[in-house]
């Protein structure tokens, strides 16, 4: 089949220019013509909240033949790229769904389509709804991908926010694959914590990551008292550049009294240094709000390190029993729903006391897991736990998470394929 896959690939950094690359290299496997395009100017510098959308890394994650036609502010490359997929004569255009901040440029490839060709139009979400929702977005998401086909989605949930949107939405869940492309670059423990100037005893908690609101990592740092007070040697590293307030976060540290068992490190993490992170800590914590698709859990796992809470790793394999607890239906982000800053011992007040309880609660649960999870297993013996242990496959020494995350992204593959065949794998 012959297959348009937009999305963007390096030079842009983070999980979805990953995701993309991993899928254009699994259509190529399956035996697919591939048509790869991708942004010639993928945000403005004056709407990206980050230093930079361009990936730093000396170790560079490159896709095979990607096309940068498209510019995303400038809708003459819009027709024109319409022109270049038609002479293409696709199978299949396949748009991926993050932000919609790229609504008008999908609406118009998907009216394009629409109006001239059978081609079906398959939209990946990667959230169906902004994780910062603001009134518009609803509006935009329900006319950009009304234009679609048939849709994939990570969790029920996401397929639930969906159909509610739209009712006759075709879609399939493929849980995010594991991001396996690290794996060959882990070294063990001591020698990252060297890098690092870890002590070998402490036992490290790593948040990683884009700091957001939906990340909680406000109500993470409230927990770390109480896990203190339990575990010896405790450091929480917190890497990954700050989208919000970091101000905010030091005072809540100081407030805490964290200041001497907490390191940051704000900036975008180069692959090369991936490894190191999280080669040194014991555990991942995950205390998002809210998870559609978690691509730092699915790192975690292709590292063999244990993700704290468990429901997160849960929520983005379809692990569950259907319920998705990590998954609030529909959450909300203002400063004063995330209940943001609100330390260990601050007292509830009556007229806040059901959201109060809420977040207190959800503070000494993840408090307990972590507690738990060091109480059991104390600091990491190995990168490479029981359930990573390499394995012989065809000749070659490979991971059982490597051939579980190749079997995850031939499963999206496949839903896509089912598209074009106008069925849907069972």
């Amino acid at each position: 089949m012959r297959f348009v896959l937009i999305g963007p690939v390096y030079p842009y950094r983070g999980g979805i220019a990953h995701y993309t690359t991993l899928f254009a290299q699994t259509l190529v496997e399956r035996g697919h013509e591939i048509q790869l395009i991708s942004f010639s100017r993928q945000y403005p510098s004056w709407l990206y909240p980050g230093s930079s959308d361009v990936d730093p890394s000396e170790n560079q994650f490159t896709a095979q033949d990607p096309n940068y036609w498209l510019d995303s502010m400038n809708p003459l490359t819009w027709i024109q790229t319409f022109w270049r997929i038609r002479r293409f004569e696709p199978d299949v255009l396949i748009l991926q769904w993050w932000t919609t901040f790229l609504a008008p440029l999908w609406m118009t490839l998907g009216f394009l389509f629409r109006l001239t060709t059978n081609c079906p139009l398959v939209f990946i979400c990667h959230n169906v709804l902004p994780h910062e929702s603001r009134p518009w977005d609803r509006w935009l998401t329900r006319f950009t991908l009304a234009w679609g086909s048939a849709f994939v989605v990570q969790s029920h949930t996401e397929q639930e926010r969906l159909q509610r949107l739209i009712p006759s939405a075709s879609t399939t869940v493929v849980p995010m694959p594991a991001f396996n492309m690290f794996e060959e670059m882990q070294i063990d423990q001591p020698t990252a914590r060297g890098h690092l100037g870890i002590d070998l005893e402490a036992q490290v908690i790593l948040f990683f990551g884009i700091v957001r609101a939906y990340k909680g990592l406000d109500r993470l740092l409230d927990a770390i008292p109480a896990v203190r007070a339990q575990v010896d040697h405790l450091s929480l590293w917190i890497v990954g550049e700050f989208w919000e307030n970091k101000d905010e976060y030091l005072q809540q540290i100081e407030r805490l009294g964290l200041g001497d068992c907490v390191s940051i490190v704000d900036r975008y993490v180069p692959n090369e240094e991936v490894v190191t992170y999280f080669s040194a800590a014991d555990v991942l914590a995950a205390p998002y709000r809210y998870v559609t698709g978690s691509a730092v859990a699915q790192m975690a796992v292709s590292f063999g390190l244990p993700v704290v809470p468990e429901e997160i790793v849960a929520a983005t394999t379809n692990q569950t029993d259907g319920s998705e607890t990590s998954e609030r239906p529909e959450p909300e982000y203002s400063n004063e729903a995330l209940g943001r800053n609100r330390s260990v011992g601050d007292a509830i007040t009556p007229g806040d006391s059901a959201r109060g309880e809420s977040i207190r609660q959800d503070m000494d649960t993840l408090a307990m897991s972590l507690i738990d999870f060091f109480e059991e297993h104390g600091r990491r013996q190995s990168n490479y736990p029981e359930s990573v242990e390499a394995i012989q496959s065809n000749g070659c020494k490979k991971s059982k998470l490597s051939i579980e995350a190749k079997k995850r992204w031939h499963d999206l593959a496949k839903a896509v394929e089912s598209a074009v065949l106008g069925k849907r794998i069972q």
